[in-house]
């Protein structure tokens, strides 16, 4: 196993990481104004994609996109809110952590107000060109364990990001692909990453497609009090697991823990004008 490194970030986040970065746990112990700031600041790019956010449209404005993130966050029940955070927490989160990635999608499903019926995040490394398929999925402890409640969370990840790659509903890699068009800036990046997802949309469609070819970030979001924590070397062992499985090229496992998600909407809110 990997040397742990363990350090605050954003004042409020107490992060747990291998050296080489492929093991993630940040403990969210509150709504720090570094936070908060990092928040207020990402949340046009998250939800519109980068380049809708760089051109700086009076549609995209920070009060207008909160509002049409509140509109989009009130109507749904309680279980969708949980998710809907904790994808957003996880946007803030990996992109401030893994500075050499960036998003290629938008958090927003751009033809309904529903939620994205696609890959959660789609990223690319900006060393290598390739991109990361990245899965969020999130949750109340409960009656579980902390480490119960978070290995089946990334076990759902896992099992979701594989039945959206092998499935016959082609529609996950034609939003992909629009998601791209929409976020990226740079036509160089952005139609390399068009030529990439359209690859995969035809293998998909040929039935060629292989999950071994992919790279994947999966990510937990578990909703808990800080009696019991997750553990680092836990989620080590996790990602060794999920690695003896084969499934993936390459795998990612970053998770997140705070003690309720009402408190991020709490904070959107209040920010309102």
């Amino acid at each position: 196993m990997e040397l742990p490194q363990s350090f605050t970030v954003l004042d409020s986040v107490e992060l747990h990481k291998t050296d080489d970065d492929n093991v993630f746990v940040c403990h969210v112990t509150g709504l720090s104004d570094a936070l908060q700031s990092e928040m207020r600041e990402k949340l046009v790019s998250v939800c519109l994609g980068l380049a809708k956010a760089e051109r700086n449209l009076p549609s995209s404005s920070y009060s207008r996109t909160l509002e049409e993130f509140l509109i989009r966050y009130r109507t749904k029940p309680a279980n969708t809110k949980k998710g809907m955070i904790g994808e957003f927490l996880a946007h803030i989160l990996i992109r401030h952590l893994l500075d050499n990635f960036s998003p290629v999608s938008p958090f927003f499903n751009m033809e309904e107000r529903s939620i994205k019926k696609a890959f959660d995040i789609v990223f690319r490394c900006n060393e290598t060109g390739g991109i990361w398929l990245t899965e969020v999925k999130a949750g109340n402890k409960r009656a579980q364990t902390i480490k119960q409640k978070n290995y089946n969370l990334l076990n759902l990840a896992k099992r979701s990001l594989r039945a959206q790659m092998m499935g016959d509903e082609n529609h996950v890699w034609y939003n992909a692909m629009n998601g791209a068009q929409i976020s990226i800036q740079e036509n160089s990046v952005r139609d390399e990453i068009e030529r990439i997802l359209d690859d995969y949309l035809v293998r998909a469609q040929d039935g060629v497609i292989a999950t071994e070819d992919f790279n994947v970030v999966l990510t937990s979001v578990v909703y808990a009090n800080d009696d019991e924590l997750i553990v680092l070397n836990d989620l080590e062992q996790k990602k060794i697991d999920i690695e003896n499985e084969n499934f993936f090229n390459a795998v990612i496992v970053f998770s997140i823990q705070k003690e309720t998600y009402q408190a991020v909407e709490q904070f959107l809110q209040s920010e309102v004008p």
